[in-house]
């Protein structure tokens, strides 16, 4: 605490708890819990000893403030203390008539020495308008100076419809005045570029998924621009970009369809690849039921006909079928192993458990019903885990080449380890009084 009370005192004026400076603020908000009653860290003795020092620290503190404000304000072309600020929130409770601290004297003082730091709604309004009026004038630039900042920081209140500001009589008379002043130069400069691409004989219609940068933003814009249902729409640019290039506008959807129907009729022809051709993903929405949006019944069957080796069985298809082999031949369920080449085992969990992405209720039952000896309930194993440690044999491995032991040994650790869903401390505690040995400083995990 003396260090405290040394720095602080060094340093000559109170440290203030809203300081910028890290160390400041350490202090002022130090000294606040020392010599505050009501609070915990309070210490009579520093509070007094730090009192008799510095009576001028603890002058009552709207006093202070007070003090500083006019400080301030007599300061030329000073800013207003922001509300986000100490003093600045004191300004505004000391000169609002609608506070419990308002301060007549206080109030009309500061406005004499300021009053532009009280400038009202409708002189800004007034101002706005009466520099709209004036030919050539610019809109009020907020990164010119500070009365330029708070002009066009109003005019962006007022003028703004989601704003808590908007006022609508002010908003209809200003874009009269100054159409000029709301125009978004970036989109009048996209519509202009379109336009001239337009006009070129035989130019593409730009892409909004093209890989070039400026082609995808240009390609993106005329989409928004050209499209009743965006919020960008322009009937004027619409109406004038159509008559320019009506091609641009012709159902790429029936074209496409086309080109992929010629292609079908190539003998020996590939599916167009859908991860790195337009083609192969608009074949993909044309022919799968699932994309209602896109879903072309007519044209589907018609391909189908035309070129049934486009549309072979899925990989999950070919695993659920040679599983489903497997099941009828009475092999052994396949182990998810790295000994599984074709990872059958890893498949046939990913198929039949209700908690996977690719779970086939209508598979899970046809290979349930085929092979229920496959879907053992944990019960079985628990029985066969008792049988093994009364008989005497050692304790299956979970590392072990043999997949009945390694699928047993695997059950062991998870129904004795606590730390997994499905701990049995039931059979925990059953089986490690049978087999200690089978848990030599393991503990419990």
């Amino acid at each position: 605490m003396s260090s405290y009370l040394s720095k602080a005192l060094a340093n000559g004026r109170r440290p203030s708890k809203y300081s910028k400076d890290v160390e400041e603020r350490r202090l002022g908000n130090a000294l606040s819990n020392y010599t505050c009653g009501k609070c915990s860290t309070f210490d009579p003795v520093f509070d007094k000893e730090i009192r008799e020092l510095r009576p001028d620290w603890f002058k009552n503190t709207v006093e202070r403030n007070k003090e500083k404000l006019l400080e301030l304000a007599a300061i030329p072309d000073s800013k207003r203390p922001s509300k986000q600020r100490e003093f600045g929130t004191a300004l505004s409770s000391y000169t609002s008539k609608s506070q419990g601290t308002y301060d007549p004297v206080f109030d009309k003082e500061i406005r004499e020495l300021r009053p532009d730091w009280f400038e009202s709604t409708a002189g800004r309004k007034e101002k706005l308008l009466e520099i709209a009026t004036i030919p050539g004038s610019k809109r009020p630039n907020r990164r010119a100076n500070e009365k330029e900042r708070r002009l066009d920081s109003a005019l962006c209140r007022y003028a703004s419809k989601n704003s808590a500001y908007y006022d609508s009589a002010f908003d209809k008379k200003i874009r009269e005045l100054r159409p000029d002043w709301f125009e978004d130069i970036t989109i009048k400069k996209k519509k202009e570029r379109l336009l001239e691409i337009a006009t070129t004989p035989g130019s593409k219609r730009p892409s909004n998924s093209s890989k070039d940068p400026e082609e995808r933003q240009l390609g993106q814009a005329l989409y928004s621009y050209s499209c009743r249902s965006k919020s960008a729409y322009d009937s004027v640019f619409d109406k004038e970009i159509r008559k320019l290039r009506p091609d641009w506008f012709e159902n790429t959807a029936d074209k496409k369809k086309e080109k992929l129907l010629e292609i079908a009729t190539i003998p020996g022809s590939k599916r167009p690849n859908a991860a790195n051709n337009k083609l192969g993903s608009a074949l993909c929405r044309y022919t799968n039921k699932k994309i209602r949006a896109s879903y072309d019944p007519v044209f589907d069957r018609k391909i189908r006909e035309l070129r049934p080796d486009w549309f072979i069985k899925s990989r999950m298809d070919l695993k659920k079928e040679k599983l489903l082999e497997l099941a009828r031949s009475g092999a052994k369920r396949p182990s998810s192993t790295a000994n599984d080449p074709e990872k059958l085992g890893s498949a046939l969990s990913s198929y039949t458990s209700k908690s996977q992405g690719t779970y086939d209720p209508v598979f899970t039952r046809r290979i349930r019903r085929l092979r229920p000896d496959w879907f053992k309930h944990p019960t079985a194993n628990k029985e066969k885990l008792l049988e093994l440690a009364e008989t005497g044999a050692k304790r299956p491995s979970n590392n072990s080449k043999d997949p009945e032991e390694r699928r047993l040994g695997s059950a062991l650790t998870c129904y004795t380890s606590k730390n997994r869903k499905v701990y049995d401390p039931i059979f925990d505690r059953e089986i490690r009084e049978l087999r200690p040995d089978w848990f030599p400083g393991r503990g419990r995990k």
